[in-house]
This record gives structure tokens, C-alpha cells and sequence, in this order.
């Protein structure tokens, strides 16, 4: 028996459906398609769930801390939990921080097939859980890689504003906030299970090293996989008869890496492959790399991935942690790596080989000044880590000056002063755009 057959017997509700298309008027399907669409199999049914496990192995101690010169991508997640326990008692102040995440995740979260899943919010992922696990090659293929992880589902109402739901490495923990809507929590819940599949995939650490370009490719191309893998999870319903996830997306747009043309382009790449005679897994995998590349056009995501990226860069760069030499690697975000991005089993099947990854100067073509604003922290990254008069200062600076850089020379540390007194301002819903917008003036 499978991993679905942990969950509730209430998912085991799937019949074959009809087969609708939602947007006969918006020429959305290619000609042919629905012939070629997959028949739908149900789930296995279902069996005992299995017994709560509190002992939360793998440890919650990040291994990167041991690891000089890496960094996690994330931070640990204890703060944060510990602000929703409400009125349960105050641990003792003598717990160490992984004994307090251990305490505050059993009172909290749960696994799949835990029987006791806590609290009301955490029922509503349980049951959102069930609705993925019935796309039964994307969504069982997530649902399957967070159960063997053990990962620990949190729904819990006090997260930082504008945050919808986080994943957090090494402690193997999706943290979720009510949605709107149903289709709100599918979205959400698919996107960081896409992250937790990359952290079994080994993307969740990267290097001092890296230069900026790995970096950007590396961090832009784990976020576009797990927004196409919004778009997939949808559009595999829709193939199953779930027309209101597909015609959700199409009418909302709530990920701004999703617009009219993704969704086009992923329909009509898996119609396409499917009248050619393709498998409806190697059509949606086609549907789904295609779907990626066209994420790195949509300007708006760039524009505010990118700002994210610079932010968090300038800061690091400013704070000291690039004052010493490190061995500069360029070109480490390698196929292998995006391969991996998209990667949804255990067999390697991925949406995202053999897809293109793009390069500093062709994500930000459009966005010349991001450009600059990059290159001047980067340039001043290198000039910390090796001095002013050594070979690899000269080299970049002597592009930036090649290329008639405007921001080389400006103080970064008190353009990310200001940029951080703003974040607490009036402007805060801009603080993303605030830092190359600063080194411009």
C-alpha cells in the first residue's frame, strides 16, 4: 500500500469525472486535446494511519552549521512559533532552541497520518492534503516525498504580513496561513512541498563562494520551479475533471509569476505532445519545463525576486560576512542543479530538465539599473573579501567600469541603513524596490 493510503478516508472519494473545457470562448485548448486527455485512476484505498511520531528525526540542528563558508536559505522557525502558541504554558527558559522547536512542533503541527492533527487550522490542511493527493502524479508525488521527510504541516494564523506559507529546511517544517480560499491553500501548500522536494534534492545550500550569478540563478530557479508547480498541480486537475482550480487561476493570478501566457503555454505544450502520441507524464513535464522558462520573462516576478535577492545580498555584504577570502566559484548553478529544481519523485522525473537557465544579464536585460545595482555590490563583495589592489577586484571592477556602471563608489552600507529605516516606515509595502532606487540617487 502507498503513502495516500495514510490519509483519511475521506479522500477516497474519487470517481471518473467528465471532462469539461472551461474557456471555450478564450481558445485556451489547442484543437484535439481533449481526445488525448489521460483516463483518471483513483487512489489505493486506505489503511490505518500510522502512530504520532514526536521524535522528530532527522535532528532540527541545521548540519550547516558546521559547515564553514555555507549557508541555510532560511532561518529556524522557533520565534515563530512560539508567538501562536496562545495561552499554552511558557516553556522553561533554560530549553535549548532545539528543545523549544521540538515542544512547540508537537504542540502545534503534525505529520501525515498522525490521527491527532492538533487544531482546527491544521484539519484544513489535512483535508487540502487528501484534495493534492488525488493528482496522482504531481500531487502524490509531493504528498509521497513530505511523508517519507516527515515533514511537519503547521497552520497557524500569526505570520509575518504578506506572507502565505514558508518551508523551512533542515527542520523539515511547512508553515501555512488560513487562505481565502481553498484553492488558496492548494497553491500555497504545492508550492513549499516543491520546496521540500528541492531540499531533498540538497538545493537548500549554497556557498559564500558562489558569485552572483550562481546565486541569482540558483535562488530565482528554485522559486519559478515552485510556482509552475502551482500552474501543474492546477492544470493536472483540470485533466481529472477539476475544472475550478484551472479556471481559479486563470480568473485570479494570485502568483505573479502566472499570467494568461503561462498558462497558454502550458496547455498548449501538453495538447501538442499528447496528439503527437507522447505519455500523459512526459506531456505534462514538457508542459511544465516550458511553463518554467516562460516564468523568467514575466518582468514582474523578476522585478520583485530580484529586489529580494539584491536586498538580501547588500545586506550580507555590508554586515561582514564576505570580510575574508574566499575562493570565488562562477558558474555552479549547473544543469545537474536545475534539474533538481524541479524534480517531484524519487526517480528523478523533473519538469524542469533539460530546461534553459538564464544568466545575470539576460534575467535583468529589461532592468538595467538592477543590473548596476548588483554588479556595485558584487564589486564591493570582492573588494571585502580580497582587497582593493587584488586581481579579482580589478578584474570586476574594470568591467563595471567597462560598462559605465553609475552606482561603483556609493556607500552600500548606508544604502541598506536606509533601506532597513524604511521597512519600519510608511513606505513598507515598497521596501523591496527601495535599495537600487537609493544607490540611483
Amino acid at each position: 500500500m502507498g503513502f495516500v493510503d495514510k490519509l483519511s478516508r475521506v479522500f477516497n472519494r474519487l470517481s471518473p469525472r467528465r471532462l469539461t473545457p472551461i474557456f471555450a470562448a478564450s481558445a485556451m485548448l489547442a484543437a484535439g486535446c481533449q481526445s488525448v486527455r489521460p483516463s483518471v485512476v483513483a487512489p489505493p484505498e486506505v489503511r490505518p494511519p500510522k502512530v504520532t511520531d514526536v521524535s522528530l528525526n532527522p535532528p532540527l540542528t541545521p548540519p550547516v552549521t558546521k559547515m564553514p563558508g555555507r549557508r541555510a536559505l532560511r532561518g529556524t522557525p522557533t520565534d515563530l512559533l512560539e508567538r501562536n502558541r496562545g495561552d499554552r504554558p511558557p516553556v522553561a527558559d533554560e530549553m535549548t532552541d532545539d528543545i523549544r522547536l521540538k515542544q512547540y512542533i508537537s504542540e502545534l503541527c503534525f505529520e501525515i497520518g498522525d490521527p491527532d492533527v492538533k487544531t482546527a487550522n491544521n484539519e484544513g490542511v489535512r483535508l487540502t492534503l487528501g484534495e493534492v493527493a488525488e493528482m496522482t502524479l504531481l500531487g502524490q508525488s509531493l504528498v509521497n516525498i513530505a511523508d517519507q521527510m516527515n515533514v511537519k504541516f503547521c497552520g497557524l494564523n500569526n505570520l509575518s504580513a504578506g506572507v502565505a506559507a514558508l518551508y523551512y529546511p533542515h527542520a523539515d517544517l511547512l508553515i501555512t496561513r488560513p487562505a481565502r480560499s481553498k484553492y488558496d491553500l492548494v497553491t500555497n501548500l504545492v508550492h513549499e512541498m516543491m520546496h521540500a522536494a528541492q531540499d531533498q534534492n540538497g538545493l537548500f545550500i549554497s556557498d559564500y563562494g558562489w558569485d552572483i550569478e550562481s546565486r541569482l540563478q540558483h535562488n530565482l530557479s528554485v522559486e519559478a520551479a515552485a510556482a509552475t508547480a502551482e500552474m501543474l498541480i492546477a492544470y493536472e486537475a483540470y485533466l481529472r475533471g477539476k475544472d475550478d482550480y484551472w479556471l481559479y487561476l486563470n480568473t485570479s493570478f494570485g502568483n505573479a509569476a502566472m499570467d494568461k501566457k503561462s498558462l497558454t503555454i502550458l496547455d498548449q505544450t501538453y495538447c501538442n505532445a499528447m496528439a503527437v502520441g507522447a505519455s500523459h507524464q512526459d506531456a505534462l513535464m514538457l508542459a511544465g519545463r516550458k511553463a518554467f522558462e516562460n516564468v523568467f520573462q514575466h518582468q514582474g516576478w523578476l522585478s520583485f525576486y530580484c529586489n529580494q535577492e539584491l536586498v538580501s545580498y547588500a545586506f550580507e555584504v555590508t554586515a561582514g560576512l564576505y570580510d575574508r577570502p574566499f575562493v570565488l566559484q562562477s558558474g555552479v548553478f549547473d544543469q545537474n542543479k536545475l534539474n533538481a529544481a524541479g524534480q517531484i519523485g524519487f526517480g528523478g522525473l523533473s519538469f524542469t530538465a533539460a530546461a534553459d537557465i538564464p544568466g545575470l544579464g539576460r534575467v535583468l536585460q529589461t532592468q538595467p539599473q538592477m543590473y548596476f545595482a548588483f554588479q556595485a555590490v558584487e564589486v564591493e563583495r570582492v573588494r571585502r573579501s580580497f582587497g582593493y589592489a587584488s586581481p579579482e577586484h580589478a578584474q570586476i571592477y574594470n568591467q563595471a567600469v567597462a560598462e559605465k556602471n553609475p552606482y561603483l563608489g556609493l556607500d552600500i552600507g548606508k544604502a541598506v541603513a536606509l533601506h532597513r529605516a524604511a521597512l519600519w516606515g510608511d513606505g513598507a509595502a515598497k521596501t523591496y524596490r527601495y535599495l537600487y532606487h537609493i544607490l540611483m540617487t
